[in-house]
């Protein structure tokens, strides 16, 4: 556990990269939606402690997911909710094949490395009794190949150890519908207040942050809400108006920047790992392929799509780029690997308004 609450103490962001800074430095604590009611991250967890909650939390790329459950590992132990909390990165699994049982085979090899005084038996002493609060980050960074047998796995878990708590992170996913027990947590955008109080506690130049500040007071948090709303563009913007003092009049040049950040930045601070496309495509031509899905679509003045609308623009966007690739693993790559459309009920819709734009 004390190497696991260590891990959970430090993290890197955009800004600090090489140098990782303690958790406290940049984490502001989110509202989430569940079964239709708002909760605080304390009220949150506090709940999914006492009925021993099985829950996926999604979010948006750069919604603080994975800082939230780092955060909720130390208030576990902290408040007391578990005797034994464990969290675990599920893209730690990757290297293996889609043999039965490895999950928690692997979270089992991941405690005994850091005590060898921990047995088999001790483990499944703690499933049967419920003494385990599993806390498994990243359902979206796992290879395709062994997502349904993860999938599987964790569904496995909950029935069989159900009084554990289980919280997941992803991306939002039509995955999670079948996933029998487990109720769905949106991570919710951060209002102005939790902006102001990110952004101030940033390691970044002091008057920079002041001015920037001052604009976000004085209308600028209205005017580009669906970018500061998310911690990890809030950053982006930060850094954009330390280069130019305010965010530029080409608006194209900051989203282009912003869809390479969310394409491939934001997975940098995690060591090794890079996120697959499900397309053939390189990371630039899906750019490409989402850039012409837009103006298609926008010159019909269509801003939000349902299924067979999505497959009509994206396979014309793509046609237009002269590449040949499947329609649905596009769709899947706006949805999942870049997490720039999301599915608002029957219906997608871009996940950052001021992109069509």
């Amino acid at each position: 556990m004390a190497a696991n609450y260590a891990k959970c103490q430090t993290l890197k962001t955009l800004l600090n990269r090489n140098d990782p800074i303690a958790l406290e430095e940049c984490f502001v604590a989110p509202d989430f939606k569940l079964r239709g009611s708002t909760f605080s991250s304390s009220k949150f967890l506090e709940q999914a402690s006492q009925s021993n909650t099985k829950v996926v939390i999604t979010g948006l790329a750069g919604s603080g997911k994975s800082v939230f459950l780092k955060y909720s590992f130390r208030k576990v132990i902290e408040d007391g909710y578990s005797y034994y909390p464990i969290f675990f990165e599920l893209r730690s699994l990757n290297g293996m094949s889609s043999n039965s049982g490895f999950l928690l085979s692997e979270i089992f090899d991941s405690i005994n490395s850091c005590c060898e005084s921990f047995t088999k038996t001790q483990f499944n002493y703690g499933l049967k009794t419920g003494a385990f609060y599993f806390l498994l980050d990243g359902f979206d960074e796992l290879k395709h190949e062994i997502r349904e047998q993860v999938s599987h796995e964790i569904q496995k878990l909950a029935r069989n150890h159900h009084k554990c708590t289980i919280l997941v992170t992803s991306r939002p996913s039509g995955d999670f519908v079948s996933w029998e027990g487990f109720s769905e947590a949106a991570l919710l955008p951060f209002d102005l207040e939790k902006v102001v109080d990110y952004i101030s506690k940033l390691r970044f130049d002091e008057e920079k942050k002041k001015d920037l500040l001052t604009d976000l007071q004085e209308g600028l948090f209205e005017k580009n809400e669906d970018f500061l709303s998310n911690p990890f563009l809030s950053t982006m913007m930060l850094l954009t108006y330390d280069s130019f003092e305010e965010i530029p009049e080409k608006r194209h040049i900051f989203y282009s920047k912003c869809f390479d950040v969310l394409a491939r930045e934001h997975d940098a601070s995690k060591g090794k790992y890079k996120r697959e496309l499900f397309s053939d495509l390189a990371s630039d031509q899906l750019e490409m392929v989402f850039m012409f899905f837009r103006a298609i679509s926008y010159v019909d003045r269509q801003f939000s799509f349902n299924d067979s609308q999505m497959i009509k623009y994206v396979g014309s966007a793509i046609s237009s780029c002269g590449f040949e690739t499947d329609v649905a693993a596009v769709i899947k790559d706006f949805r999942e690997s870049i997490s720039i459309v999301e599915l608002v009920g029957l219906n997608y819709e871009f996940a950052y308004r001021s992109f069509p734009e």
